[in-house]
């Protein structure tokens, strides 16, 4: 059984209560400092998009092969985003959107099909719940790993590398509850394992 210590700090976790955590969840833009959390930056991006293709009138293919093809065909898209207001770069949609691997145009396809993040998160849980039941872990392990990685979907990062990084996972420790929960000379192997099962799959389909 987990202990109740451990199942404390797991539900202070999931449910974000007040604790001295500090989350990197905004974005700078701007030469004074200007920021908006991620989920708004999300939205103006979205919105900056969608009415710029609405206004000119612009009909996306329906594909992504043939959506790139478009995209290099028209650069008066690219050229309208780096004039707004938001800074909208590939740096800080990187940032917003968690993942480091997507190109502008990757993150244009994604403004335009909003649906798609819930479809990888459908696939993320479906690898995860593979690669849960080929594996022989305990009921305490599966719920520190889900909560791991529902923790790393509601962020939009997919690379679990982020626990041993981010400063509100350093508060709660939970790298080094891995460490009691797996052993330490496991732990590293492990969360090398869950990458590569459960985030390197969906990084490489969508890139």
């Amino acid at each position: 059984m987990i202990s109740d210590e451990i199942a404390e700090i797991f539900e202070k976790w999931r449910k974000g209560e007040k604790t001295n955590i500090k989350k990197n969840e905004r974005i700078e833009y701007g030469f004074k400092g200007e920021s908006l959390n991620r989920q708004n930056y999300i939205k103006k991006w979205e919105a900056l998009v969608t009415n710029y293709l609405k206004e000119k009138d612009i009909k996306i293919p329906q594909t992504k092969i043939e959506f790139y093809t478009f995209c290099n065909e028209n650069p008066e898209l690219e050229t309208y985003i780096n004039q707004s207001t938001y800074f909208f770069n590939e740096e800080n949609l990187r940032l917003a959107y968690g993942n480091k691997k997507k190109t502008l145009n990757d993150f244009i396809w994604m403004a335009i099909n909003q649906d798609e993040r819930k479809i990888e998160i459908e696939d993320i849980n479906e690898s995860f719940d593979k690669w849960i039941h080929l594996n022989d872990f305990s009921f305490s392990q599966r719920i520190y790993l889900s909560i791991i990685k529902n923790n790393l979907i509601n962020k939009n990062e997919n690379n679990v590398d982020t626990i041993k990084s981010d400063s509100s996972n350093r508060f709660l420790n939970i790298y080094g509850l891995g460490e009691i929960l797996f052993e330490k000379d496991r732990i590293e192997n492990l969360l090398k394992e869950f990458n590569v099962n459960v985030f390197d799959t969906i990084n490489h389909f969508y890139e």
